[in-house]
């Protein structure tokens, strides 16, 4: 039983081998490699610039309150059912949001946005919401949710 045991520990071991001397050159044929000619100059490279990160559309900026919330109290940071929408993140009592992409579906009423969790859930979690404004009332749909909230006035 110990020979064999030794036996498939050995064939393991020259199979890890294998795949591993495999993939090396497999790698290897495919980077893509440049040939410049004897004397030639080498443009540099491209510097790299700073992607733009997605933000919120500024009509869904400010303070909502889950329908059917009045909004009062919502000053107060632990307020339950508060959402506050800032360019950058979204956040409530227990959750927070950072959009990755937005898509605008109808200029001004609809977006299609790519949110991470922040905390609360599970955090770094990625999740596509259709947000929709109609006047002062924003519907907020996602993977089983569907949230209504109504615009605070700013104080």
């Amino acid at each position: 039983m110990k020979s064999m045991t030794v036996s498939v520990a050995a064939s393991r071991k020259r199979q890890c081998a294998a795949l591993v001397c495999c993939m090396g050159l497999a790698l290897t044929a495919c980077a893509k490699r440049e040939v410049v000619p004897r004397g030639a100059s080498v443009a540099a490279p491209l510097p790299v610039t700073a992607v733009n990160p997605a933000s919120y559309p500024d009509a869904l900026l400010g303070i909502w309150r889950l329908m059917p919330g009045g909004c009062d109290g919502v000053d107060n940071p632990d307020a339950d059912g508060v959402l506050r929408i800032e360019a950058d993140t979204a956040h409530g009592y227990e959750s927070g949001y950072k959009p990755r992409a937005v898509e605008t579906e109808v200029e001004g009423r609809r977006w299609r946005v790519s949110v991470e969790e922040l905390y609360g859930g599970m955090p770094g979690t990625l999740e596509w919401q259709t947000i929709t404004l109609e006047q002062d009332r924003l519907v907020i749909e996602g993977e089983g949710h569907r949230e209504e909230y109504r615009r605070c006035p700013r104080r």
